[in-house]
Parts: C-alpha cells; structure tokens; sequence
C-alpha cells in the first residue's frame, strides 16, 4: 500500500529536525517525559502583532519598535513566523521564550545546562533570511539569557553583538550573507566558530547544535546546517573559559535589528529544543 507525501521528493529531510541532534533525546523523553525537556513549535495561527513595544503572546515575550510586525506570511504553508522590523536605521524587534525568571527556557543544573555538569541540550530551527545584502541589518536566532526581548536585545546600534550571554546563530550587517556560529558572555566579545555562506534570499537553512559533555573534548558542542555536522567545534576548553556562558539560563530568542530606511526581515518555519534533566 501507498502513503502519501506531503513534500518534494528528496526534500523531505530538510524540513524535518534533524535526527543526530534529537533522536535520542526524543526516545527519552517519549519514554520518560519527565527525563527530558522537548519543546517544538511549527507556529501555524501565530496571529500577526504590530502595537509598539513589548508584548507577550501565548509563552512568548516580545518587543517590536515603530512600525516593525512579527506574524505568519500568508504565502507559506505549515506555519512560518517572520519578524519585520521598522524602515529606520537601527529598529528593534523579536521574540522568543527566554524572558523572565520562572519561565520556559534552559537553566543551571537543573533543568539541563551548558556545563560540564549539566545534561545534553539541543537546538535547531528552519530559517531564511530574505535580506542579504551588506548593510541591511543584523539577525540573531539561538539561546539568550532572560530579558532579552527589548530594544537592543541583541545587537547595539553599532550592529556588535551585544555583551550578553548566548549560543546560537547570527548574520551582521557588515556582511549579510554569512551565518556565524558561536557564543557570547556577559560584557564579552562575540566568539564566532565557525561561517557558512548565505545563498540568496529564498533559500531556507536548518540551523542546529548539540552540546554533549560525553563527547570528545575537541567536539564538546557541534553544529549542523541542514542536516550535515560542520567541521568546527566548541572544545572543553572554550566552554571552560571565562570566554564561554557555562551554566547560565538560556532560552530560545529570535531577533532582527535593522542598518538603514528599509526593513530587516528574519522568518522562523520551526524551532526545536531539548535539555535533558539532571536532578
């Protein structure tokens, strides 16, 4: 018997997380829900948001500056978010779970964390940046610290990562068409591990790393893009320097902030994350 196909032949994988990075932390948590924190959201309905300033809306927190929208496009299938900021130099604006204390997002110890002693945690998300042109902007999507969903929250006005503490992924203004992978920490400097180029504005990228302080020391964290395990990594040693944000609360931001008199964009089909509990 015949199933049906939802997708192209051939592009079925790179709408799907991806297994390495959360198959077994998926068994797990099917097995034991309590042994493993899974979130994933495909953001179908997300009603779209233009009133000024900070919101929240369902578990996310948020901030939209001036004109900026953060809602579905009409013209995709399956749920796709995208933030649009204000067409002024320098405009804020995103969303994401990693708010305030008390709320969903990666913590110290317990649930999960980015420590040597912590358990595994995960992350992917399907994205595509529609600007990729030098000096349209600056995106961010990845895990930040709590109360990062204002003004600022991620980049300055000078388009430099902000001193806070994350993990993830981000593209800068300077040049729009690479993706860095890398971490900060408080009243740092952005530490990138690794690049790959932006093809062209329609493409869309999975986007993902693990952390598994059972790894070798030379491969602690590891990051992916579509699907495929990148030749660069986060060592034991990076993640014991003060360089690193080892053992902070982290949760899940998406964030764009604009270079010029036109919007920076950033859509989000899905994000995915998972930490395993260490009690």
């Amino acid at each position: 018997m015949g199933y049906l196909r939802l997708e192209a032949e051939g592009t079925g994988e790179l709408r799907r997380w991806t297994p390495e990075l959360f198959g077994d932390l998926y068994a797990m948590h099917l097995h034991d829900p309590t042994s493993v924190l899974f979130y994933f959201d495909d953001f179908r309905g997300y009603n779209a948001l233009t009133s000024s300033g900070a919101f929240g809306r369902g578990p996310y927190y948020g901030f939209i500056e001036n004109s900026a929208t953060i809602g579905n496009l009409t013209t995709e299938v399956n749920g796709v978010v995208q933030i649009v900021t204000g067409a002024t130099a320098d405009n804020s604006a995103g969303f994401g779970l990693a708010h305030q204390a008390g709320q969903m997002k990666i913590g110290v110890g317990s649930p999960g964390s980015v420590t040597a002693v912590g358990g595994r945690v995960a992350f992917e998300a399907r994205v595509r940046f529609p600007d990729v042109t030098d000096g349209d902007g600056s995106v961010f999507i990845g895990l930040t610290e709590e109360a990062r969903q204002v003004d600022d929250g991620v980049f300055s006005d000078a388009h430099a990562v902000a001193g806070i503490d994350l993990l993830g992924f981000w593209v800068v203004d300077s040049d729009n068409d690479e993706i860095n992978f890398g971490y900060n920490v408080a009243s740092g400097t952005a530490q990138s591990v690794g690049t790959t180029a932006i093809a062209d504005a329609t493409t869309w990228y999975k986007l993902g790393f693990i952390y598994d302080f059972s790894d070798a020391t030379s491969q602690r964290i590891q990051w992916f893009k579509d699907g495929a395990k990148q030749g660069t990594y986060v060592t034991k040693a990076n993640i014991e320097a003060s360089t690193f944000p080892g053992g902070e609360e982290m949760g899940f931001t998406a964030d764009a902030k604009t270079d010029q008199s036109a919007a920076m964009r950033l859509d989000v089909d899905w994000v995915c994350w998972a930490a395993e509990l260490i009690y």
